[in-house]
């Protein structure tokens, strides 16, 4: 029978422990709503289309009441146009935002891939869409 260090048990022991509390971590986590929870997207628009094609249909849910911040945002991370600055939210509340194509100063932004910044302004927290939408030119 070969004899062990004292130090390495000590060691396994803690590894194991350490093992168990990020697991317990874990399902904590997993278990936790998220903060913005289904952010719904158009998947394209085509700004000046008659009806609803003409415009970006967002909407999404938090998970405690908060003053939003809503932002279009380009590939590169910029904010195209402010949908909302300050808005009250209350929880669970599915709320809808309308984008018509024009960045703030009113011309018409480029075609291409954007995405929706969501910024909870008591919790200090942002959330980015995970998916993106196609603004395309119009004919």
């Amino acid at each position: 029978m070969t004899k062990t260090d004292p130090l390495a048990r000590v060691v396994f022991a803690l590894l194991v422990v350490a093992s168990f509390a990020a697991f317990g971590v874990t399902q904590r986590l997993k278990h936790t709503p998220t903060a913005v929870q289904s952010i719904y997207l158009s998947p394209s628009f085509t700004p000046g289309a008659r009806g609803d094609v003409g415009r970006e249909h967002i909407s999404f849910r938090i998970n405690r009441d908060d003053r939003v911040r809503v932002a279009v945002i380009d590939s590169q991370g910029d904010t195209i146009r402010t949908l909302a600055h300050a808005r009250p939210l209350h929880r669970y509340k599915r709320v809808y935002f309308v984008w018509d194509g024009h960045a703030t100063g009113g011309a018409l932004a480029p075609a291409g891939a954007y995405r929706v910044r969501v910024t909870l302004l008591e919790a200090k927290r942002e959330v980015l869409s995970p998916s993106s939408f196609q603004l395309r030119a119009p004919a």
